[in-house]
């Protein structure tokens, strides 16, 4: 294999999931359609639903039952998200062409009557206000070719003033905003400004997408599946649950997503310690059953599929069970894969186990969107720091860690409990693509730090070859070129 093959591979694919069939239904159907009515029953293609509104509160009031299926309309677009609140529902499309797609901003902002000049030069107010519970986490410009950079105010004590997060220039208010499609999202006043040096942004591009701080779909019931929707440009979560069992995601496409500020990191004054957040499908808490197939992720502001806990209470059982993510692509996220449990009590029961990563094409993790981070040495495939009770069932086969710019791996496991068995997980015949120059990674067993898979390097040279192939003795190693997968207009609009 080469890259090359890799490239075709990864297209192969990318059409597969876009053009995947709908499911068939099951149980009784509801439509929804950006044309239809809410006032409809919904239970027909010419009496549909139309807006998310209706799904969100059919959800709370019962109209939706246990066991219905909802249709999208392909071709349409909803702004806005929902919550899935009732078991036992699919979601899913239906109809000729692309996928349902669903961003969070009310509109397009590519419209000049939207921007208006401030008083500092090239610095624009947009007309919309957003407080702080829909920060704009991120911004794509036509159809993701140009994104914007978030300017972020913090105070430094040594500079007794606010700086921006990261080059650390000054940053009091809208007239520090120096530098072109950067913006600045005043949570005090609810303002949002944009730095253009080519004139009005509503006149200068011909989309302009806003990600604000809402999950697009949050799930909280079990046995749920979503199947064919598009979810891009929202500030936090593709998909965001709590602890649950049996969720599938199948056939799916996320981008441009996360961005946002953890709601955590706000001080009394409105400032920030600049974290941010957003994965594209993320359980946070414990799950029995969780599959994501066949699903295409890219430009993630932090992991594109991820499961992951901190356990506080000695008896909060919060495992993390029968996993499967299968036949995915990931490109452009700063992890293509993050998954922890930490414990702090040494009893807790809970631990991860059965776990199958299989047939993944992962490509370019910490590249594009996610470079704007101030933590731009963590990237990584595969990101699962601290892992309590890691058990043997856990294999990845088949993959394809192709490239990071930082590290292909950052791994660590801890035996908490004795009751449970702690291991890294099987390797199996995956393809391992990395420049010479940049990191394997880390194995890191807190446990046993004499683990003879124990493992440190920022290179990936002969001795790193070697290293895999202990693992992993069926592995194929590339040694990459200077090739890097763009991501412009081929996953525009």
């Amino acid at each position: 294999m080469t890259q090359n093959d890799i490239r075709q591979l990864t297209d192969k694919r990318i059409t597969e999931i876009r053009n995947t069939p709908s499911i068939e239904p099951l149980g009784r159907i509801i439509y929804v359609d950006p044309d239809g009515d809410d006032s409809n029953d919904g239970l027909s293609p010419q009496t549909p639903w139309k807006t998310l509104e209706k799904i969100h509160s059919a959800n709370e009031d019962g109209t939706i039952h246990s066991g219905d299926t909802v249709l999208f309309r392909r071709g349409g677009l909803w702004r806005g998200f929902f919550t899935v609140l009732v078991p036992n529902v699919t979601y899913s499309a239906y109809g000729q062409g692309q996928k349902p797609r669903i961003y969070s901003a009310p509109r397009n902002y590519a419209d000049p009557s939207l921007w208006q000049e401030t008083s500092a030069p090239n610095v624009y107010l947009c007309a919309d206000k957003f407080d702080r519970t829909r920060d704009v986490g991120f911004i794509a410009l036509n159809g993701g070719d140009i994104y914007g950079i978030k300017d972020i105010p913090i105070f430094s004590d040594k500079d007794g003033c606010c700086v921006q997060h990261d080059k650390r220039y000054p940053l009091n208010g809208f007239f520090d905003v120096k530098e072109d499609c950067h913006f600045f999202h005043d949570w005090r006043s609810e303002k949002l400004y944009f730095c253009s040096h080519k004139g009005n942004p509503g006149d200068r591009f011909d989309s302009i997408e806003l990600s604000l701080r809402t999950n697009t779909i949050s799930v909280y019931a079990d046995n749920v599946t979503i199947d064919n929707i598009c979810i891009r440009h929202t500030g936090s979560h593709g998909i965001g649950t709590g602890t649950l069992k049996n969720l599938r995601v199948q056939n799916c496409e996320f981008g441009w997503i996360g961005g946002s500020i953890l709601p955590s990191s706000y001080s009394k004054e409105g400032l920030v310690r600049a974290e941010r957040y957003g994965n594209g499908v993320e359980i946070y808490g414990g799950c029995d059953g969780y599959v994501i197939e066949n699903c295409l992720f890219y430009q993630i502001y932090d992991a594109g599929m991820t499961f992951q806990y901190m356990v506080g209470e000695p008896d909060d059982n919060s495992s993390m069970l029968n996993i499967l993510f299968k036949d995915n692509v990931t490109i452009d996220c700063y992890y293509s894969i993050e998954y922890f449990l930490y414990i702090t009590h040494p009893t807790n029961p809970s631990h991860v186990d059965n776990v199958v990563f299989e047939g993944n094409i992962l490509s370019h993790s910490a590249y594009g969107m996610c470079m704007q981070r101030t933590d731009k040495v963590g990237g990584a495939h595969i990101k699962a720091k601290y892992v309590a009770n890691c058990g043997e069932n856990f294999v990845m086969r088949n993959n394809i860690f192709n490239e990071g710019a930082v590290n292909l791996f950052a791994m660590g496991i801890e035996q908490k409990n004795t009751d449970y068995k702690c291991a890294f997980p099987k390797m199996e015949g995956n393809t391992y693509v990395q420049h010479k120059d940049r990191g394997y990674g880390f194995y890191r067993n807190v446990s046993d730090p004499s683990d003879p898979l124990t493992y440190s390097s920022d290179k990936f040279g002969p001795d790193e070859h070697r290293r895999i192939l202990m693992q992993d003795p069926t592995a194929t190693i590339i040694e990459a070129d200077d090739e890097v997968l763009v991501i412009g207009r081929e996953f525009g609009e």
